[in-house]
């Protein structure tokens, strides 16, 4: 029978060839497992490690990842032409309709999971390591925004906002990243990667807040070996530190210098004297420490006082010791000067004895008269009338002249309503009368024994004046004048007598010491301190006075109070003690928690141990707080102050930086762990399928 036309023969080549190509389709199975590449043994498959890193990006992965399968889907035609959608994945041909775009996009999809999926099976530490850095990615430059900080929980206004914010945020990322990757968040579970992801981002403000805060806790309850604030536990450290927060080095010299040697460190400023004053109220051994330290120095006024009247006025010189000093200086060589003084004439001038009436007017004569009769030499009054003379007036003479506009002078101030232009008009005349007798002969001679030698009389005469300076109504330029015409020892009088009118003050009352501060504090007295000895002297006086009025209201702070204060406590110490009720009556047999008597609750015991920890910083910063501003360690205290609350500063924010730093680790981390979970499931999952 003939073979048709169309049929092919087994002579036929072409049929040969499409019998061998149909035998081996038949051998070949259905769908073809894809072998698995085999790892390499030598280093990471840096392939396979950024593939997973950059799919492990939160949100750009899986947009990365669909723009490849987009980008192969499209150009795959122009290479392979594969004729359906398991030869696009397994690689081979064979007969059937050819795959669209949107199967091959798809097939390159599962393509990646799939490389992925087997490189975290073959490599588990790398592939952690591969998400750890995806995330990192973008959550490292994320956190270094302010939104970025916040959807990671690591900035807020408190704890309680952080967490909210990194529980909202990484949640939020984390759905955005399971609908790119085609999920739905609904359909994974409460354990599924966006729970995780929310939990991870509460869990994260927290864990970085326990380093933080438990870190600092540590390192201040950590006690000091050495330096001023040895043996002081950290809450005696923490109120030392935050009385003296804000003040700086320039500062502290400031307070030294307003207060002096007697301030104390409570005194640097009121959160420091707060400190003390509370010290002061709460029974206890320290209690005693600061009041005891306060009132010495409040009963040590007046003598400060003087002390420093001695070192900035004029030391305390009897007037006796005055007059020795000036008798001895005549025996000793200078004989002949005061016997010069006392015998040579003046010739008067037509100016001096222009004078005579206007001396004569004052009462100047007159008071001279009596002067040098008292002490024995008396004057010719025939010096001063009219005429032919033989003789005239000798220089001792005049100088008695001079003593007489003196006393005339100090009368006419005197008074009950003093008669400051009267004084006026004998000061410039007394003026006018040394200036004409400088011009004479004699004038030299008289001039130089006014300096070195002055009567006992006169000394006491300008000690008294000098004891009414402050209590006059005399103004500056007054005493300015009074004082331009005094001799050496005539001056040295007058400042003994304005240092012996401050004693005086002080001495002769029981409140003298604050009269005389507030005396020499005023405006007048501060000019007249300055004229009688010099500005620098009258302004460290003035400061030393200004230390006193400081201590003084420090001391009225701290240990002064109301008299209703003490009252109540007078009653209250006679009055019997509460008492406090039983362990039988505070049971309840509905709360069971009653049967636990309460020193046997947690609770009890801590808050016991804490108000221990408090009165022993009460006992240990005390004598800190009272440490005199003069006392050579009183710097390396408050330098030592000063620097921890520096130390602290900065350990803070170092605490801070690391706890910043453990939070955003946690959320970095989150996501990794989170896929090494779903990888361990789906490798547990697949070994069972083979299994079975």
């Amino acid at each position: 029978m003939p073979v048709p036309a169309s049929a092919p023969t087994d002579d036929d080549i072409f049929s040969r060839y499409e019998r061998k190509a149909e035998e081996r389709a038949s051998e070949r199975p259905r769908e073809r497992v894809v072998e698995r590449p085999r790892p390499r043994g030598d280093v990471a498959d840096m392939s396979g490690f950024n593939n997973r890193m950059v799919s492990s990006i939160p949100v750009v992965g899986p947009l990365f990842d669909k723009a490849t399968a987009a980008a192969g889907a499209t150009i795959q035609p122009l290479f392979v032409k594969p004729r359906n959608l398991n030869d696009l994945v397994t690689g081979e041909t064979r007969p059937g309709s050819q795959p669209n775009w949107i199967d091959r996009y798809h097939a390159n999809l599962a393509m990646q999971d799939e490389a992925n999926r087997h490189y975290a099976e073959e490599r588990p530490i790398a592939s952690t390591a591969a998400d750890i850095a995806g995330t990192g990615l973008l959550l490292g430059p994320a956190s270094q925004t302010s939104l970025g900080a916040r959807m990671m929980g690591l900035r807020g206004n408190s704890l309680g906002a952080r967490v909210y914010q990194g529980a909202a945020g990484m949640g939020a990322l984390e759905t955005t990243s399971q609908l790119l990757k085609g999920n739905n968040p609904l359909d994974q579970g409460f354990l599924g990667p966006v729970p995780i992801a929310a939990a991870g981002g509460a869990l994260g403000p927290m864990f970085g807040e326990a380093i933080s805060s438990g870190a600092n806790q540590l390192m201040h309850w950590l006690p000091r070996r050495t330096g001023e604030l040895a043996g002081v536990n950290s809450v005696g450290r923490n109120m030392l530190v935050n009385a003296l927060e804000g003040e700086t080095p320039a500062s502290i010299a400031e307070a030294k210098r307003r207060f002096g040697p007697s301030g104390m460190l409570a005194d640097v400023n009121q959160a420091a004297t707060d400190l003390a004053g509370g010290l002061a109220d709460i029974p206890g051994p320290h209690k005693q420490i600061v009041r005891e330290a306060f009132r010495q120095r409040a009963a040590g006024q007046g003598s400060r006082i003087m002390q420093s009247l001695d070192q900035n006025t004029v030391p305390h010189v009897p007037v006796a010791d005055m007059t020795r000093a000036i008798e001895q200086a005549r025996a000793t060589g200078a004989d002949p000067l005061y016997n010069q003084f006392r015998t040579m004439a003046v010739q008067p001038t037509k100016e001096i004895k222009a004078l005579i009436p206007r001396l004569e007017k004052a009462g100047a004569f007159d008071l001279a008269e009596e002067l040098s009769g008292i002490s024995g030499n008396p004057i010719n009054r025939k010096f001063f009338t009219g005429g032919p003379q033989k003789e005239f007036p000798t220089a001792e003479t005049w100088d008695y002249v001079k003593r007489g506009l003196d006393r005339r002078i100090s009368q006419s101030l005197d008074k009950a309503k003093p008669d400051k232009e009267l004084a006026r008009e004998l000061l410039n005349l007394k003026s006018e009368l040394i200036s004409e007798i400088d011009k004479t002969p004699a004038g030299k001679v008289w001039r130089q024994a006014r300096e070195t030698y002055a009567e006992h009389s006169e000394l006491l005469h300008q000690i008294e004046e000098g004891q009414k300076t402050f209590a006059r109504n005399t103004r500056y330029d007054e005493l300015a004048h009074e004082l331009i015409n005094l001799s050496t020892p005539e001056r040295a009088a007058r400042l003994q007598g304005a240092r012996d009118a401050i004693q005086q003050v002080i001495e002769n009352s029981v409140r003298g010491d604050t009269t005389a501060r507030n005396m020499l504090l005023s405006r007048a007295g501060r000019q007249k301190l300055e004229l009688l000895f010099g500005q620098k002297r009258a302004d460290r006086l003035v400061t030393d006075l200004e230390a006193e009025v400081l201590g003084k209201g420090k001391v009225e702070n701290v240990i002064g109070g109301s008299q209703t204060t003490p009252k109540r406590e007078r009653v209250g110490a006679m009055l019997p003690a509460p008492s406090e009720m039983g362990y039988v009556s505070n049971l309840d047999i509905t709360r069971p928690a009653s049967f636990i008597p309460d020193w046997m609750k947690p609770q009890t015991i801590l808050e016991g141990a804490r108000a221990q920890r408090y009165s022993d910083a009460y006992s240990q910063i005390a004598p800190l707080l009272t440490r005199k501003m003069g006392d050579h360690n009183f710097n390396a205290l408050t330098g030592e102050l000063l620097s921890d609350h520096l130390r602290l500063s900065d350990l803070q924010k170092r605490l801070d930086r690391m706890g910043r730093a453990a939070t955003l680790a946690s959320a970095v981390s989150g996501p990794a762990l989170h896929n090494k979970l779903l990888d361990d499931g789906d490798t547990r999952g697949s070994r069972s399928r083979s299994q079975r």
